[in-house]
């Protein structure tokens, strides 16, 4: 039987294992210190002891994910979360294990990153610290040297392939599951050491709501009517009767909650198909899989095979505003222990829920004290709906709450909504400006020192909720678990922003133990609980840093090049109190 073991009672057994068993393939220490003068040190940056323990840390946990897939046997299965924050050397010292396990000739690693360039990158890099003259490290993507080829890749001690190539392959029931199979190979065994690279979404959110099945069946309506094809006539009835019947598919009347776990729901839909289509339970399970109409449409809609999951235990009803759909999710962990690289872990409160999943604990490196943080206060939403759309409205008279002022100069990045992005840059097409999904991989803001977040990126609840549901199982449907969604949530939007904070010139190290000086214009919606939890996490992941409420409004000179003009772009908030209920805008203006 295999035992459930601390990091603690792992290295006492190592050094007790007899040499028929393997030990750990790398010292830590000694190659965190190797790291720091041929790597870290040569890059120009400033070493230090609390750095090599933090390196030290981050090896240990590389030697021993390695060490519980070498010995599944001995070691149950742990997925081991580093929270090494941003501009602490993590990616570089993961290529640095990489190159020095090639080197060891009989020990292959799987390296999961974001983009395919990072990927490409990185095999350069392990290329080049390798002491070996041959390849050791090669990048895995569509298209690459390697496509259709997979078989050839066991060969090479070090693979680096996408997180898109990881979600889509990975679980057992993706049709491309045996070419992931190849992609794990490593001579004759399998890569035991898994690093991923910034955090990845495994879970599956899956949504069936009335459009999707609207669509799909117009899809289907000519191919349906031109050239029948035996079965399709059925499923297409059958997408009849969902669509017609949407919103009673479980319920004689909608629940007033806008989460509700459906309880029994392939009992009631089946049931409910019986009777107005006068079928079998066989045959509905065969009709849902929609085999018919997926070969009719091909790659029309990607979505079709998601309508099967109305007879998932997991369904629940999801309401947000005059929206209604049926949800659940899905998550297939991978069999194989990993480290997974997530600057932010400490904050996200999703890890606690998880078993086999700890968060090392690091040592603090660095103090911000440089770092000043300025608090905005507002009256209003700081959300995508809010603040889109309404960029140079019609001017309006009745104005309040707090001005808010854009810049564009050499040291200052704006980060906000996607849509809220082209509408800004009309106005000021020199402002240096990036939208919330796109801060992860490469940095093009870490000499900034400047940085303004404009807007909360909230996320859907049900993308939280299915997190939490996918840890603790229909026991997340209770009303306890359900306020724990708001929590997660809370803490989600505080790591984001703390990552956001993080790509400025403050990931940095100077005087040996300080973050470089930077300023960070955040407003803050009119939530006290969101307010609390953001600036308590700010103050714990950043040790020192100097938070103050502005009392002035965020106002910032900018200048146009061509007139030498100062233009400010303004926020301001328009009530009007004709109405029964005050309705807040949000409207930018030249001044």
């Amino acid at each position: 039987m295999r035992q459930e073991l601390n990091r603690e009672d792992i290295e006492r057994i190592i050094e007790s294992l007899p040499l028929t068993i393997p030990h750990t393939p790398i010292e830590a220490r000694k190659l965190a210190e190797r790291f720091s003068t041929e790597v870290w040190e040569d890059y120009g940056n400033t070493s230090s002891k609390a750095l090599i323990n933090l390196w030290t840390k981050l090896f240990e946990s590389f030697n021993e994910v390695w060490l519980r897939n070498q010995s599944r046997e001995i070691f149950d299965k742990k997925n081991l979360v580093v929270p090494a924050p941003t501009g602490s050397g993590k990616t570089l010292c993961m290529r640095f294990y990489a190159a020095a396990l090639a080197d060891t000739q009989d020990k292959g690693m799987v390296i999961i990153t974001k983009l395919i360039s990072e990927a490409q990158e990185a095999a350069k890099q392990i290329n080049e610290w390798s002491e070996s003259e041959d390849t050791v490290a090669v990048a895995y993507y569509l298209d690459s040297t390697f496509t259709h080829s997979e078989g050839a890749l066991k060969d090479y001690p070090v693979l680096i392939i996408t997180h898109e190539n990881f979600i889509r392959n990975h679980h057992s029931s993706s049709s491309n599951h045996s070419k992931y199979k190849q992609l794990m190979q490593f001579k004759d065994g399998t890569r035991t050491c898994v690093v991923v690279d910034e955090s990845i979404e495994l879970i599956q959110h899956i949504s069936i709501n009335k459009d999707l099945i609207d669509n799909i069946s117009k899809d289907i309506q000519m191919p349906y009517q031109n050239k029948p094809i035996k079965g399709l006539e059925d499923e297409y009835k059958l997408l009849s009767f969902l669509s017609g019947n949407y919103e009673t598919l479980f319920f004689s009347q909608l629940p007033d909650s806008n989460i509700t776990h459906i309880d029994d729901a392939k009992k009631i839909l089946i049931a409910k198909l019986e009777q107005g289509l006068g079928v079998s339970e066989e045959e509905i399970v065969e009709l849902l899989k929609f085999k018919k109409t997926i070969k009719s449409i091909r790659d029309k809609n990607s979505t079709i095979g998601d309508i099967k999951y109305l007879l998932a235990d997991g369904l629940y009803l999801y309401k947000s505003g005059s929206k209604i759909e049926y949800r659940t999710s899905t998550l297939e962990v991978p069999s194989q222990s990993m480290v997974v690289l997530d600057a932010t872990a400490n904050v996200n409160k999703a890890y606690s829920y998880y078993k086999d999943t700890e968060v090392i604990n690091l040592p603090r490196f660095k103090s911000y004290e440089n770092v000043t943080i300025k608090t905005h206060s507002t009256k209003s939403g700081l959300g995508q709906d809010t603040l889109v759309g309404e960029i140079l409205s019609e001017d309006k008279t009745n104005t309040q709450a707090t001005n808010i002022f854009f810049m564009s100069t050499e040291n200052c990045a704006v980060f906000t909504f996607k849509d809220l992005k082209s509408d800004i840059l009309e106005v000021l097409p020199d402002l240096e400006l990036d939208h919330f999904g796109n801060l992860t991989g490469v940095n093009n803001y870490k000499d900034k020192e400047r940085i303004i977040i404009y807007g909360m990126h909230y996320k859907p609840n049900s993308v939280y909720f299915d997190e939490q549901y996918q840890a603790l199982g229909l026991e997340a449907f209770s009303i306890i678990n359900k306020e724990k969604t708001k929590e997660i949530k809370y803490y989600g939007i505080a790591a984001d922003i703390i990552q956001m904070i993080n790509r400025g010139s403050c990931r940095g190290i100077i005087d040996g133990n300080k973050a470089p000086p930077m300023t960070v214009d955040l407003p803050l919606p009119d939530n006290e609980p969101l307010r609390k939890i953001i600036l308590s996490q700010i103050t714990i992941e950043m040790p020192e840093v100097n938070i103050i409420e502005a009392t002035e409004p965020l106002k910032v000179k900018y200048d146009d090049i061509k007139t030498k003009k100062a233009v400010g772009l303004s926020l301001i908030h328009i009530s009007e109190p004709t109405r029964l209920l005050s309705i807040s805008y949000a409207v930018f203006c030249l001044k």
